[in-house]
C-alpha cells in the first residue's frame, strides 16, 4: 500500500465512530460538483476500499464484508502538488458533524501551531517556501475543502469559490 493510502487509512480510522448521523452530499455528486466548478484529473481514494486491501493483505477471509464497518470518507484531490498542501484537497465526511471536526484540524489556526514541527518533518511535509498566507480550506456541509495556491492562480481560486457554491447548493 502507498504511503498516501496508508495515511488516509489511519488518519480515518482514528476518526471512526465519531460525527453524527446528519447527512450531506455523498461522492459522486461531490465529484460531480468539482468537475462542474472546473477541476479535472481527480483522484478519489475510498477509505472503506483502502481498510478493504488491508484487509485482505492481512489474510481476511472476508475483507469486503469487514470493510463496511469502517467510517465512509473518501478523499477527492487535484493531485498536483506536496500532499496535504494540493491545488484542491477535498475531504467527504459521512456528517456533517465529522466535517466539523476535520474543519478545525484544517484550520489556519491549528495548522499555525503545528507550523514548528512540520518545518522539521523529514522528510519534508511541506512545500518548499510555505506559506500559510496562500492556504485555504471551507467547509460546506459534509465536504471540507482545501487548497494550497502558492502561485495566487485567479482562476484555481475562482473555480475553487464555484465549487463551493455548487456544494451548497447542493446540500
Amino acid at each position: 500500500m502507498r504511503p498516501l493510502a496508508v495515511l488516509c487509512v489511519l488518519a480515518t480510522l482514528v476518526l471512526v465512530g465519531c460525527g453524527g448521523s446528519d447527512k450531506g452530499v455523498d461522492t459522486r455528486r461531490t465529484i460531480a460538483l468539482l468537475r462542474e466548478a472546473g477541476f479535472s484529473h481527480l483522484r478519489v481514494l475510498s477509505n472503506r476500499k483502502a481498510y478493504e486491501r488491508l484487509l485482505r493483505r492481512q489474510g481476511n477471509k472476508n475483507p469486503a464484508e469487514a470493510a463496511k464497518k469502517a467510517v465512509d470518507t473518501d478523499t477527492i484531490m487535484a493531485p498536483d502538488g506536496r500532499f496535504p498542501f494540493l491545488r484542491l484537497l477535498v475531504y467527504r465526511a459521512p456528517s456533517v458533524g465529522l466535517a466539523k471536526r476535520i474543519e478545525r484540524n484544517l484550520s489556519r489556526a491549528e495548522l499555525r501551531k503545528q507550523l514548528p514541527a512540520l518545518r522539521r518533518t523529514q522528510p519534508p511535509v511541506l512545500p518548499p517556501a510555505f506559506d500559510l498566507r496562500w492556504f485555504r480550506s471551507e467547509r460546506v456541509c459534509n465536504v471540507v475543502l482545501s487548497s494550497y495556491d502558492p502561485t495566487r492562480d485567479r482562476a484555481l481560486a475562482a473555480r475553487f469559490d464555484h465549487a463551493v457554491v455548487l456544494l451548497s447548493d447542493a446540500c
